[in-house]
């Protein structure tokens, strides 16, 4: 039970790590459609809470299992900039 302890709090414990970096190289590369510049896409995704998800964090959804609301989200964005809106 130590273990859990240090575990992140936004990280599930039932998360496997390699979901965790399936999903956080995911989400980084949609997000590369939006934001091309590697260390300002690091930066979002570690420190911009998102409003529209509940004003956490790329990071904090990812960990919580929410990588997929999240990259649809992205893919809305993308969409809406390509259009011109």
């Amino acid at each position: 039970m130590i273990w859990k302890l240090a575990t992140p709090w936004h990280v599930p414990a039932a998360q496997s790590p390699a979901r965790l970096l399936r999903d956080t190289w995911l989400v980084l590369t949609a997000a590369s459609r939006i934001e091309p510049n590697r260390a300002r896409r690091l930066a979002w995704y570690r420190e911009d809470p998102i409003v529209a998800l509940g004003s956490r964090t790329a990071e904090e959804l990812v960990g919580e299992g929410e990588a997929a609301r999240l990259i649809a989200l992205i893919r809305a964005i993308d969409r809406m900039e390509r259009a011109g809106h």
